[in-house]
């Protein structure tokens, strides 16, 4: 689909407001961070769908999550039919969240 530039920035606009809402309001964020870092130590021991169940609580029914990932950690979801991923990276010893899309 082709998109004009205003529909790009309104689209811009629009991700970074909802990623802005569910970090302040609900900290996604850093209950996402808690969970890889809990992966991380765990993974060889627990089951994996038991982290894509804590994963869709953490997010909750607002958002349209259409896939889950381990690499890298977090999910995927839809506005306005573009597919948005939001996940948790590591520098250093510091876990940071981000996020990234395509037009």
């Amino acid at each position: 689909m082709i998109r004009t530039e205003q529909e790009k920035s309104r689209i811009r606009v629009g991700i970074k407001a909802i990623i802005d809402g569910f970090e302040k309001k609900d900290g996604v964020g850093d209950r996402l961070c808690d969970l890889y870092h809990r992966w991380r130590d765990e993974k060889e021991y627990e089951d994996w769908e038991d982290y894509e169940d804590a994963i869709l609580k953490i997010v909750g029914p607002e958002l349209t999550v259409v896939k889950i990932t381990k690499k890298p950690f977090g999910f995927v979801f839809l506005f306005e039919g573009i597919q948005v991923q939001y996940y948790v990276s590591v520098s250093g010893r510091t876990l940071y969240t981000g996020y990234k899309f395509k037009f």
